[in-house]
């Protein structure tokens, strides 16, 4: 099965589902598990060879699974993860791994059941949650997307957080709580997340932007300016942002008029 490069992209990064579409930038931050210099071939042939001498070392399928995944190999892929789950039914990172190779192979509904059950079984999968939660949020099933995010913000964030190249996975939990909680139509709850995301990281331009969006939908352009400005002191190497912070400030701007 033909896997274009930008699939095989995403595959090899295992990434947050939709990556993130936020406040009119796409997001670029992904999981990535185990960045490797080795080229995709050599990758599957070292893996391989590591399963041969290691048959039953779950961890050695995870990362053979990996290596096939980003040299395009689904099927193998989905073996070497299915594997590592037999070896050891609570593999976090396989789970998201066959998730993602289930995404890929087209069958985007069967996979999404498949972590869901995952990760019912194995309630404290918050990199589980997290892409349970984006993909619900992307297919507006917000019940479900509401469900998923708040058994994310109650799971241990810091067990995936040396696995993955993302700066704060309980940043990402807040601000991805903040998008379902505003696609809910409840606008404190959402603010009030994102608040609680810039507290932890105030270089973490997404909470502003959506903070202040959320602060216009509730009519209250003096909070927004306010919440614009203190995202214009981090945004001074991005004018993509920059843009969007003075299209804001000129709508809240009209607002208060």
């Amino acid at each position: 099965m033909p896997v274009s490069p930008g699939n095989r992209r995403i595959l090899a990064l295992i990434v947050f589902v939709g990556l993130c579409i936020l406040a009119g930038f796409a997001e670029k931050r992904v999981l990535i598990p185990f960045a490797e210099s080795r080229s995709p071939a050599d990758e599957v042939m070292y893996w391989a060879r590591h399963v041969e001498r290691n048959p039953e070392t779950a961890a050695s399928h995870l990362r053979a699974g990996l290596a096939y995944a980003n040299a395009g190999q689904l099927e193998e892929a989905n073996d070497a993860f299915s594997q590592a789950l037999i070896l050891d039914p609570s593999y976090d990172a396989a789970a998201v791994g066959r998730y993602g190779v289930d995404v890929q192979k087209g069958g985007r509904d069967r996979a999404l059941a498949k972590l869901d059950r995952y990760a019912r079984d194995n309630p404290g999968c918050g990199v589980c949650w997290q892409n349970l939660a984006a993909e619900y949020l992307r297919l507006q099933k917000l019940r479900a997307a509401q469900s998923a995010v708040q058994h994310l913000l109650a799971s241990d964030l810091s067990l995936d957080a040396g696995m993955y190249s993302v700066e704060n996975m309980e940043v990402e939990a807040l601000v991805l709580a903040g998008r379902v909680y505003a696609a809910r139509g409840d606008r404190p709850r959402a603010i009030g997340y994102f608040r609680d995301a810039i507290e932890r990281e105030p270089g973490d331009l997404r909470a502003y932007i959506l903070q202040a969006k959320n602060l216009l939908a509730k009519q209250e352009p003096g909070r927004a300016l306010i919440v614009l400005d203190a995202a214009e002191a981090h945004a001074s190497e991005s004018p993509r942002i920059q843009r969007e912070i003075e299209r804001l400030r000129r709508r809240a701007n009209q607002v208060q008029k």
